[in-house]
């Protein structure tokens, strides 16, 4: 259940009742007046939703990315987001937030291990920032602190 809870902690609305789907890892963004979520299934879908909209509603279906996003996060124009929730490589990903027709753009190429071992997702106004607890790569350290630009490229 994709579900809102007003800061006063009394207040309390349905957004999508998912059914038996599944939402990735931290994969609930709000922009304004929107909400935004990524759902499994065939394909994975992210949706979005005024929250206004009564329970009954149903969402717009956004965009399908190629795999499942975690961690997903706005900045900018952008919504930005790392694959691999279900054990597939974990890649970095960025899509402009509205006017677009693609699923995403792979902006970092170099895979970083599943998502289950990816910590502290962060997109800045100028760079993305991540932590891979193993990158399934034995040339390369683990758990360090890793970067790119916002437009990404080989992370340092």
């Amino acid at each position: 259940v994709v579900q809102w809870f007003g800061l006063d902690g009394t207040s309390s609305k349905v957004i999508w009742n998912l059914g038996a789907g599944e939402t990735g890892n931290e994969t609930l963004v709000i922009d304004g007046q929107d909400i935004y979520w990524a759902q499994r299934g065939t394909p994975n879908v992210v949706r979005k939703k005024a929250l206004s909209a009564a329970s009954a509603t149903t969402p717009t279906d956004v965009f399908f990315p190629e795999d499942l996003p975690a961690y997903l996060r706005r900045q900018g124009d952008y919504l930005y987001w790392i694959s691999g929730e279900y054990g597939e490589p974990g890649y970095v990903y960025r899509r402009l937030l509205t006017g677009a027709t693609d699923d995403g753009t792979r902006i970092v190429d170099v895979a970083q291990g599943a998502a289950s071992n990816i910590t502290g997702f962060a997109v800045t106004t100028d760079a993305i920032y991540w932590i891979t607890g193993d990158d399934l790569n034995a040339s390369t350290l683990d758990n360090d602190i890793r970067t790119t630009p916002l437009t990404g490229g080989v992370p340092t």
